[in-house]
């Protein structure tokens, strides 16, 4: 039988209600079992005047093409058409988390273990609060980042309750 995907990150606007995001889990798990791919994010937001539905896939081993992206994305749009919930104009958006890949849960941070990482903090952190490193360690409280400070490593804890915005990225 298929795998269920493992549902990573939410993220939600004010107009969507909980039940309504469950539903819409619901709705939308046995495509992305069929096509063997896990939800990594799904983000319902207003942008500008109208809003976005964006949905990132990923296969089990972080990989994902297109034609998996296209797919899942002509079958969504079928089934997504007669949706109350979703009876304002919105723009269907399904791709792949890319390189640089939103960090949001703990999964994503555990995932992401021994890349190279942006972390943009909410309060500074001896007097910085964006950092570039190689992620060390991970747990729920905080995670240790391994940065260069000129000519040094240095290693730097972060509380994830400080965490403002975080990602893999490429490093030049």
């Amino acid at each position: 039988m298929g795998e269920t995907p493992l549902l990573l990150y939410l993220k939600w606007g004010e107009d969507m209600q909980e039940q309504q995001k469950q539903d819409l889990i619901k709705l939308i798990e046995p495509i992305l079992v069929k096509n063997k791919v896990i939800l990594y994010n799904l983000d319902y937001r207003k942008d500008k005047s109208n809003y976005v539905l964006e949905i990132l896939i990923e296969r089990a081993n972080g990989a994902m093409d297109l034609d998996t992206c296209v797919q899942v994305s002509q079958e969504l749009s079928i089934l997504l058409d007669d949706i109350p919930f979703l009876k304002d104009e919105y723009t269907l958006e399904v791709a792949s988390p890319g390189v640089e890949r939103p960090l949001k849960s703990l999964e994503q941070f555990q995932k992401a273990l021994g890349k190279y990482v942006y972390i943009k903090t909410k309060n500074p952190i001896d007097k910085y609060q964006e950092f570039f490193g190689d992620l060390k360690e991970v747990n729920p409280a905080s995670l240790v980042l391994e940065c260069r400070d000129k000519t040094r490593l240095k290693k730097i804890t972060i509380e994830m309750s400080n965490i403002q915005d975080a990602m893999t990225t490429v490093k030049f």
